[in-house]
């Protein structure tokens, strides 16, 4: 009895150290030194952390030319917004705004205002000068609008000079900068 006993106890043994042997050639072939094999694998992770950008781009200056002395004018474009976030906020301010709205000025001083609207896709809305609009959508899937479907998801740009204030305008060439600032939201 005795005698069976330990050769139980030796065959327990003997399984314990060749389960330990196995133990450590697996270890061994998983990338942390060991035997050379056929195959081995080994993981890493890989990480990116993309932050809220934007980007407008393909804006040109308005240039109406010489008023015809009837009618207003308006003068539309398409610029594009890329977003990270998808979503933006819209503010602009023109060099006239700290007088209030927007305003094309001459040497002489005469002022001229002017609107300014903008188009997300769910209707014109009128800008006030420094009051940022938030929530607007943006789609655009390259930073240049060049991906497939980009052009129809750009918003619509729009500068409206009334034919009152056009026709109450003394003599003179009328310039300005209108200035749109987009953050990511």
């Amino acid at each position: 009895m005795l005698l069976a006993r330990r050769q139980q106890v030796g065959m327990q043994m003997a399984r314990s150290i060749r389960q330990a042997f196995i133990g450590l050639a697996l270890i061994g072939g998983m990338g942390w030194g060991g035997s050379l094999q056929a195959a081995d694998l080994a993981e890493v992770t890989v990480r990116l952390t993309i932050p809220k950008l934007v980007n407008l781009t393909q804006l040109n200056d308005v240039h109406f030319g010489e008023w015809s002395g009837s009618g207003g004018l308006a003068a539309d474009q398409q610029p594009c917004i890329w977003s990270t976030t998808r979503s933006y906020s819209l503010s602009a301010t023109s060099s006239e705004s700290a007088s209030g709205g927007f305003a094309l000025t001459t040497t002489d001083g005469e002022r001229l205002a002017y609107h300014v609207f903008w188009n997300d896709g769910s209707g014109f809305r009128e800008l006030a000068a420094g009051q940022p609009v938030n929530g607007m959508p943006s789609s655009a899937r390259s930073t240049t609008c060049s991906g497939g479907g980009d052009m129809a998801a750009r918003p619509v740009l729009r500068v409206v000079i009334d034919e009152q204030r056009l026709a109450a305008a003394p003599r003179g060439e009328y310039l300005g900068q209108l200035r749109l600032l987009v953050t990511a939201e």
